[in-house]
């Protein structure tokens, strides 16, 4: 991405992924806008679970659900098990995301529109593509480092790539 003039950027609060985007930004060959960060971008929020491990959760998920396998748990389900009713639901999150993709949006159009870097993680990836173009994303492994592409144009996004990590096996 050294050669992609961006507009604006954005990274969530979160320090992997601030690191991420000042890194990105750092070895941009163009002038680069400042980060900011933006709270739509974080990770789910797991309440009282935060700073569990995976198994720990799913231990707790498991006795309270019967749910015993994690790809088939949903922010609805760790909300339901969170005892402090903390965490986050999927309307919550989906919310969260469809507003910032928004505020994306309506920032880039201001600045007369052109490439926007939005660094998440993987696991809020798939939340905010659903909340863009609902039924698009199928699965797809979204690695620590991928990338995904949307085009947006006349109100509608376009899916161009999805956890794309091409630069790597290319050693760029």
């Amino acid at each position: 991405m050294s050669e992609v003039k961006f507009v604006t950027a954005y990274s969530s609060d979160l320090g992997r992924q601030r690191k991420t985007a000042e890194l990105i930004l750092k070895n941009n060959e163009n002038k680069v806008p400042e980060l900011q960060e933006h709270i739509g971008f974080r990770e789910f929020f797991y309440g009282g679970f935060e700073g569990s491990t995976d198994e720990e959760v799913m231990q707790i998920i498991t006795e309270k659900t019967g749910i015993a396998n994690w790809e088939e748990v949903t922010a609805d389900d760790i909300a339901a098990a969170d005892d402090l009713g903390l965490a986050e639901t999927t309307k919550e999150v989906n919310k969260r995301a469809k507003e910032a993709m928004t505020q994306v949006i309506e920032e880039a159009e201001k600045l007369g529109g052109g490439n926007v870097l939005i660094v998440s993680s993987g696991g809020m990836i798939p939340v905010l593509l659903e909340a863009v173009l609902p039924d698009n994303y199928q699965g797809e492994n979204i690695g620590n480092g991928s990338v995904t592409t949307l085009t947006y144009q006349d109100g509608k996004y376009e899916l161009l790539k999805i956890g794309d990590e091409s630069y790597v096996e290319n050693n760029q």
